[in-house]
């Protein structure tokens, strides 16, 4: 019987952490999403904008993409960029600016990931 009653205090301890990770976003309101971050590394982001997404010589910052972007949108930008930049001016004039390298595209990527980075980026003010 004992055995029965701390197996299920076992359970119920293992649910109620579960339940409580599962409502911790994906970001916060400082931009300290470990998962972004490491996207943004791990796909070589850094490379053309800057460790700090402040940009450097082939790429442009990527702060205030708010602006321009919702999550969905910059999903669809990292999958396909060509496409994206063909509908959008400012992206156009990016392109010009910083012609010597060319936006990748990330659609062999999981979309899940692209989310989690994109949900980081927009995040940079």
């Amino acid at each position: 019987m004992q055995y029965y009653i701390s197996l299920s205090l076992v359970i119920v301890l293992f649910i109620s952490l579960k339940i409580q990770t599962d409502f911790i976003p994906h970001t916060d309101e400082y931009n300290n999403n470990p998962a972004g971050k490491e996207l943004y590394k791990d796909f070589g982001c850094t490379v053309c904008h800057g460790n700090n997404m402040e940009g450097t010589d082939i790429g442009p910052e990527l702060s205030g993409l708010h602006k321009y972007f919702n999550v969905d949108e910059l999903v669809q930008y990292l999958i396909d960029p060509t496409a994206v930049m063909a509908r959008k001016d400012r992206l156009q004039e990016l392109d010009e600016e910083f012609d010597a390298v060319e936006m990748p595209s990330f659609g062999d990527l999981p979309e899940e990931e692209l989310r989690i980075l994109a949900e980081y980026l927009l995040k940079n003010e």
